[in-house]
């Protein structure tokens, strides 16, 4: 950093080896500094799709409990006896299975494409 070189070396960061690349800014008093972690890609990757799906399944759990809430809050049999919110809308209709099932085969075909 003295000579304002660029360099390469490897460095230990929170008990974790990385790669790093140092290249000084022109002109500038500083440096630019990559970490590249030597962690195996599948490591990273496995965290990476752990994360993924630990959020997503924390969002659909989240989503369920609002359908629940709808549900709870607004069925027919509730104990708020004089309520104006109408919650047939929520659920699936039997009358509309055809429509169910057409859209289930178009977002299949969306997927396959």
């Amino acid at each position: 950093m003295v000579a304002k070189a660029s360099g390469n070396f490897q460095a230990k960061y929170y008990d974790r080896k990385y790669n790093v690349r140092v290249e000084p800014v022109n002109n500038l008093p500083y440096f630019v500094v990559v970490f590249e972690d030597t962690a195996p890609d599948e490591l990273r990757t496995m965290e990476n799709y752990s994360f993924t799906f630990s959020m997503l399944g924390l969002f659909f759990g989240f989503l369920v409990l609002q359908l629940l809430g709808i549900f709870i809050v607004s069925s027919k049999r509730s104990f708020f006896k004089k309520q104006s919110f109408d919650s047939t809308w929520v659920g699936p209709k039997r009358s509309c299975q055809k429509e169910y099932t057409l859209a289930a085969i178009m977002n299949c075909i969306i997927i396959v494409l």
